[in-house]
C-alpha cells in the first residue's frame, strides 16, 4: 500500500467518525459497525484476548480516542484541513464541560468506565460482563494523558483539570502500610477497598505523577506536589538491586502470574513519566525535578540490565 492510499484511507475513516459524532455532540462511538457507520446497538462478541468489562458499548471513551485525536490535530495541519481540527475541539470541549462533572472529579474514561452516549450519562464497563454483579464505577487510567490533551481539557474547562487532580488521590487505599490501587471509585468519595492484591502497577504511578504536575503548574496548589512527593516516594523504596519494580507490590504467594514478577517494561514506563513530569515542573520545582530525573535514570537502567534472553522467551512462546 502506498503512502497517498494509506492517508486515503486514514482520511476517511476519520470522516467517518466525524459525521457519526456530529450525532452525539461530537464524541466519537467506540463500537461501530463498517458497514452501516452507525453506532452498534447490540454489543458485538468480544475479539481473542478482549474482555466485555473493559468495552464502552453504547458509549465513548476518550482515553481510547485520544490517539485519533490527536491525528486530526496533525492532518489539519499537514493537510491544511481545518475541520479536522475543529472536529477535534468540538470532541474535546463536550467531554470537559459535559462529561467531567461527576461526584469525586475523575473522568468517566479508561478500562472499566466511559460516557453513555445514549443515557448520557457515566457508564461502567463492567456491567457488561455476562453475569455482572451491582458495582461502583471504577476509574483507571489505561494509558498516560499526554500534555496536549491536558492542554486541551485545561483550555475548554480548567476546573475539571483541578477536580481531576483532586480526585485521583482515591487511589489511596485504607489501611496500612500506605499503598495504591490502579482503581478508584468514580462517584463515591471514599478509598478503593484494599483485596489480597495490590494491583498497584508501577506505570500507573507515573501516570497519576503527571497529572499532579500538570494541576500543579495551572494551579500552584502544594497539595499536589505533597502527592507527587508521596507517589515518587512509594516505589522508590520497592525497587530491587537493579533498579526494577515488580508488576505489583503485594500478591498471594499462590498467584503465578504476579507474586514477585518483576516488570521491567513498567519500570521503563515509570522512569519516561517522571523524566516528562520533571520537564514540566523544572521552572518552579527545580529540586523536585532534579530527584525525579535521578530516580528515573536508576529505572531505566534497570530495565536495560535486565536479562534479556531472546532466544528463551521465543522458545516458550
Amino acid at each position: 500500500m502506498n503512502p497517498e492510499t494509506m492517508l486515503e484511507k486514514v482520511c476517511r475513516s476519520l470522516d467517518i467518525l466525524i459525521a457519526l459524532g456530529a450525532t452525539y455532540e461530537g464524541l466519537f462511538p467506540s463500537i461501530i459497525d463498517r458497514s452501516t457507520h452507525q453506532m452498534m446497538t447490540k454489543m458485538p462478541p468480544a475479539i481473542a484476548g478482549q474482555r466485555d468489562g473493559d468495552r464502552s458499548h453504547l458509549g465513548s471513551n476518550l482515553i481510547h480516542d485520544q490517539a485519533a485525536l490527536k491525528t486530526m490535530y496533525a492532518l489539519a495541519e499537514a493537510l491544511d484541513r481545518p475541520d479536522y481540527a475543529q472536529a477535534a475541539d468540538r470532541y474535546l470541549q463536550r467531554f470537559a464541560t459535559h462529561c467531567t462533572d461527576t461526584i469525586t472529579g475523575i473522568f468517566p474514561w479508561g478500562e472499566h468506565a466511559y460516557w453513555h452516549l445514549l443515557e448520557d450519562r457515566v457508564a461502567d464497563s463492567y456491567q457488561l460482563r455476562e453475569g455482572a454483579r451491582p458495582s461502583m464505577t471504577t476509574h483507571d487510567h489505561l494509558r498516560q494523558a499526554p500534555l496536549w490533551l491536558w492542554e486541551k481539557l485545561h483550555a475548554f474547562n480548567p476546573t475539571c483539570v483541578e477536580r481531576f487532580a483532586e480526585g485521583i488521590n482515591g487511589h489511596w487505599t485504607e489501611g496500612e502500610p500506605l499503598e495504591y490501587i490502579r482503581h478508584a471509585y468514580i462517584d463515591e468519595k471514599r478509598p478503593y477497598a484494599r483485596g489480597a492484591r495490590s494491583c498497584d502497577f508501577p506505570r500507573h504511578g507515573g501516570f497519576y505523577i503527571f497529572d499532579w504536575a500538570f494541576a500543579y503548574l495551572k494551579t500552584g496548589r502544594t497539595d499536589f506536589v505533597q502527592q507527587i512527593e508521596t507517589m515518587l516516594d512509594y516505589w522508590w523504596e520497592k525497587r530491587d538491586d537493579l533498579g526494577l519494580l515488580q508488576t505489583e507490590s503485594r500478591s498471594p504467594e499462590d498467584d503465578e502470574d504476579f507474586y514477585q514478577i518483576n516488570a521491567p517494561g513498567q519500570t521503563l514506563s515509570l522512569g519516561v513519566s517522571l523524566l516528562e513530569s520533571a520537564e514540566l515542573i523544572a521552572g518552579a520545582l527545580p529540586e523536585l525535578a532534579t530527584r525525579m530525573r535521578e530516580r528515573a535514570a536508576v529505572y531505566i537502567d534497570g530495565f536495560l540490565k535486565a536479562p534479556h534472553d531472546l532466544e528463551r522467551a521465543y522458545a516458550s512462546s
